[in-house]
């Protein structure tokens, strides 16, 4: 999959999420880059990163690899969230 589809893709539901409530949208998020099983697919997630200015969190349902950090996220974003 090129790039600029999943940036693309991010960037839209933003604009979306913006326009539907500014609110919302000002509440943290987590991108997750998902089957991240391989070399390359570490690499979009890498470029996906650059190309938003976020943090990308992979993950790997297959493997598990990431699923533990990114519950992590989760649990210390919360409060952010439930505070908003």
């Amino acid at each position: 999959m090129p790039l600029d589809e999943p940036e693309h893709a991010w960037r839209t539901v933003r604009a979306e999420l913006e326009r539907h409530s500014p609110d919302l949208a000002a509440r943290p998020s987590i991108l997750v880059a998902t089957k991240v099983e391989s070399d390359a697919a570490r690499e979009r997630a890498r470029a996906l990163a650059a190309a938003t200015g976020q943090p990308v969190m992979p993950i790997s349902s297959a493997t598990g690899a990431g699923l533990s950090q990114l519950l992590r996220a989760i649990v210390a974003t919360l409060p952010q969230v439930e505070g908003a």
